[in-house]
């Protein structure tokens, strides 16, 4: 498949050489992309797309204030690693996401789910932020929710988001973090003040203003909350 492919390849440049985002495009940087290149056997011209769509990313505006340029390597983390247990059920699952509509599921949605939901569920969060005193959890794409410029605005990226069940993957990754959190600061923890949300990123049609190719959310409290309680054993974070 070759977005599989394109994703692949971002991926090799974007997470597992940790670019220096501010000083994009480097030399080093332009090595990974290069090396990303020959080994998915990508040519010039997709070589230049793919370095034009970074450059786009990095300089974007993702919160008035916030850019992956202008990030404090301090006070922010890179592909963590995080692994919990589930202790749940699809019905457990569909009320909890019942609390805010842009996140529920139908029951036909839920049914595709297995009833008994157990076991360990492994995964990686791309970028946490911090801004003005929050946590955000980041991620990117490559997908391709349209060819036209309007099909990157805010609300057309917030259909794409729920069409791919985008929106369930960072609700997982606040959960950990919010277990995370509450874990190491204890009662000084203060989700409405220190949680902040979730970004994510359409590399194919961001904007520098961050009018277009940034989805922004910040679900309620309440619904990490009751996603937390589907879960047992303390969030691990492993850099």
């Amino acid at each position: 498949d070759r977005d599989l492919t394109v994703r692949a390849a971002v991926d090799e440049v974007l997470a597992r050489e940790r670019i220096d985002f501010a000083r994009w495009p480097d030399a080093a940087g332009r090595a990974s992309l290069d090396l990303a290149c020959r080994r998915f056997r990508f040519g010039e011209a997709e070589r230049e797309v793919f370095e034009d769509w970074i450059g786009q990313a990095v300089n974007a505006a993702l919160l008035p204030g916030l850019t992956l340029a202008g990030l404090d390597p301090a006070a922010s983390a890179r592909e963590l690693e995080f692994h919990f247990r589930l202790a749940g059920s699809a019905r457990r699952l569909e009320a909890a996401l019942a609390l805010e509509p842009r996140h529920a599921r139908d029951p036909a949605e839920i049914a595709r789910l297995p009833a008994r939901m157990h076991g360990l569920l492994h995964g990686y969060i791309y970028l946490l932020p911090q801004h003005e005193g929050r946590l955000y959890v980041a991620d990117y794409g490559t997908t391709l929710p349209g060819g036209e410029l309007d099909h990157y605005a805010p609300q057309a990226l917030a259909a794409a988001v729920r069409e791919g069940d985008y929106d369930l993957q960072y609700l997982i990754y606040l959960v950990a973090l919010h277990r995370q959190l509450r874990h190491r600061l204890g009662r000084t923890y203060d989700p409405e003040r220190q949680l902040g949300g979730a970004l994510y990123l359409f590399l194919r049609g961001m904007s520098r203003d961050g009018a277009r190719g940034v989805h922004r959310d910040r679900p309620p409290v309440a619904l990490v909350d009751r996603n937390v309680a589907l879960t047992s054993t303390l969030t691990v974070f492993e850099t």
